[in-house]
C-alpha cells in the first residue's frame, strides 16, 4: 500500500495514514482504494477487534485532493462526476459497516 500502513498489537489494527512525498495527507482516487481494500481486510479478519486511524504526518488530513478535483472533474460529464462522489461515500460506508469499532 502506498497511502496507508496497517499494523496490529492485540486485536487493535493501527492504520497509519501517510501519503509518500507529501507534507500532508489528502482524499485521492487512490487513498479512497486503498482505504476501502484495507476495510475489505479488517472486516474480514476476526482477529481485529478495533481499529485506530492516526498519521504519520503532524497534521490528520487536508481533506481532497484539490489539485485531482480542479484538473479531472471539470472534464467528467455529471454521470461521471456522481460515480466519482460515490467511491468516497461508499468507503466511508464500509467504514461503518465493517463490525468493528473505529
Amino acid at each position: 500500500m502506498q497511502y496507508i500502513t496497517l499494523s496490529q498489537d492485540k486485536g487493535v489494527t493501527i492504520l497509519t495514514l501517510d501519503a509518500p512525498d507529501t507534507a500532508v495527507n489528502t482524499v485521492s482516487p487512490a487513498w479512497v482504494e486503498e482505504m476501502a481494500e484495507a476495510f475489505a481486510r479488517i472486516a474480514s479478519d476476526e482477529t481485529v477487534k478495533g481499529v485506530i486511524i492516526t498519521s504519520a504526518k503532524p497534521g490528520f488530513m487536508a481533506g481532497a485532493d484539490l489539485k485531482y478535483i480542479l484538473s479531472e472533474t471539470a472534464r467528467m460529464s455529471p454521470r461521471d462526476a456522481y460515480a466519482f462522489s460515490q467511491h468516497a461515500t461508499n468507503m466511508h460506508r464500509q467504514i461503518e459497516t465493517c463490525g468493528k469499532p473505529v
